[in-house]
């Protein structure tokens, strides 16, 4: 499962369930916040984040 939480500074993270587990927490380098949306078979993440200008953009991580 994949999802988002805020932390203590209103800052958002993206996250990686697995077995009930927290396995991955994850940040879009150098951005302000990040969400996760949805992950496919493959491992496959895709979700948004948000800029220093405050412009959302999507992104799509590739597991290596």
């Amino acid at each position: 499962m994949i999802g988002s939480y805020l932390d203590a500074n209103s800052k958002s993270h993206g996250f990686q369930l697995t077995n009930n587990v927290v396995a991955n927490t994850f940040q879009y380098p150098g951005v302000t916040s990040t969400g996760a949306q949805g992950i496919n078979d493959f491992g496959q993440i895709v979700g948004w984040y948000q800029d220093s200008s405050s412009n959302f953009h999507g992104f799509m991580a590739i597991p290596q």
